[in-house]
């Protein structure tokens, strides 16, 4: 596990079944043993079967880890269990997509090596996500393969902030690009995001 295990209780977390990658659930981890790695999830709506080999998705604050592991029998009536472990063999590292509807922006481009924030953040909806990457539809012509740009991502509760790179230019038309990009590194909000807010605030007052 990473240095996020201590926020792991309460974060979204997505479970699928690792053999037909269909989503078992979308809920909110109740408890983790860090030293079982093990995590907790709510029995509600989810239909067991018997021992299952799933993958994970966890929602953190400012990062999406992802994990497979193992979906056991629940301890007490309405909770399961699902012992977190890493991929072995060569297939396992692959990181699964998982399908997902979500509104972000663009707030910034690297140029000559230095990130620029934009003064009007470019919107965009994605339509996967993974723990390395993201799959987004914006404005036809916003970004070349290579870019690389500050993402804001509002996931609920969960907001993830992070440089990705564009790896991948598909289905091009005249309004509309979807953009593949992999995860570089987060960011926590910086001098520039905090004057940009401040600045909002004084405009308002001044009104």
């Amino acid at each position: 596990m990473t240095g996020h295990e201590n926020d792991l209780v309460g974060c979204k977390i997505q479970v699928k079944d690792r053999k037909s990658s269909q989503l078992i659930s979308d809920t909110r981890i109740t408890a983790y043993d860090t030293v079982q790695k093990v995590v907790k999830i709510s029995a509600s709506g989810l239909k067991y079967s018997g021992q299952q080999e799933v993958s994970v998705l966890i929602f953190c604050p400012n990062r999406l880890l992802e994990y497979y592991g193992v979906l056991e029998r629940p301890v007490i009536a309405n909770e399961f269990e699902i012992r977190l472990h890493s991929g072995r063999n060569k297939e396992d590292r692959k990181k699964q997509r998982y399908e997902m509807k979500a509104k972000g922006q663009v707030e910034g481009i690297v140029i000559e090596k230095q990130m620029i924030i934009l003064r009007k953040p470019i919107e965009f909806i994605t339509h996967n996500i993974s723990a390395n990457g993201v799959l987004l539809e914006t404005m036809a012509g916003s970004f070349e393969k290579g870019d690389r740009i500050q993402i804001l991502l509002e996931l609920g509760e969960t907001t993830i902030q992070g440089e990705y790179e564009v790896v991948r230019i598909q289905n091009q038309n005249l309004w509309t690009t979807e953009y593949g990009c992999r995860y570089i590194v987060g960011r926590k909000r910086g001098k520039d995001y905090g004057r940009r807010e401040e600045s909002k605030k004084v405009k308002k007052g001044s009104n």
